[in-house]
């Protein structure tokens, strides 16, 4: 799916070589940063010249563009439950709100990888416009979610778009909570953060309703 999503109409052949350069681009920035990220570097880890890189990237520019749109599709495909488990609308939507709590896009992309690009769309807009789609996209769906479950009478709000919101910013919340400790978390305190998420997860599902 990811490569459908970044590579397009290429044929397979150009679409996982340039896949496998992007997971080698990849690599060595989540190891050496982007600035480390040469692409001598990118090259000598799959065992390829450099030359070939530019037989399929224009330039180094668009390395850096597709790996971004490579790191972004790994999190929206991370983020959300496409397929909806549940007998009933309300074990549907509590499937839907348990999947977004386990924060399985911390698990997917490296946060040393994502923040860099993160960094990065501070100064460049095409970077920031990639990362407003996604937020974009995300909003999309836990909306169009919330109208069908509160339609449904499973949530009760008369304020979805806040509560969409609120929703987006827990959990954006707690996965920087769990990024920028998870090298120092022992056992005890990866319970008592998972403790917490769960008590977040509660108390938001209070907030609207939920029964």
């Amino acid at each position: 799916m990811i490569e459908c999503s970044i590579m397009g109409g290429l044929n397979m052949s150009t679409n996982e070589k340039k896949l496998e350069i992007l997971q080698s681009f990849y690599e060595t920035v989540k190891e050496e940063g982007m600035e480390g990220a040469s692409v001598a570097k990118i090259a000598k880890r799959i065992g390829i010249p450099q030359s070939l890189i530019f037989h399929y990237f224009s330039s180094k520019q668009e390395m850096i563009y597709e790996l971004c749109d490579y790191v972004l599709a790994k999190c929206r495909e991370s983020y959300f439950p496409y397929n909806i488990d549940g007998e009933s609308e309300r074990e549907r939507f509590k499937y839907f709100i348990d999947e977004l709590f386990k924060l399985k896009a911390n698990k997917e992309v490296n946060a040393g990888v994502f923040y860099t690009f993160f960094n990065m769309s501070f100064r460049n807009l095409i970077i920031m416009n990639k990362f407003h789609d996604m937020y974009q996209s995300y909003r999309n769906v836990v909306t169009e979610q919330f109208r069908y479950f509160n339609e449904k009478e499973v949530i009760r709000t008369e304020d979805i778009g806040y509560n969409v919101d609120c929703l987006l910013a827990i959990i954006e919340g707690l996965s920087v909570i769990d990024t920028t400790s998870v090298i120092k978390k022992t056992s005890e305190e990866e319970k008592k953060f998972w403790d917490f998420v769960e008590k977040m997860k509660n108390d938001f599902l209070d907030q609207i309703g939920f029964k």
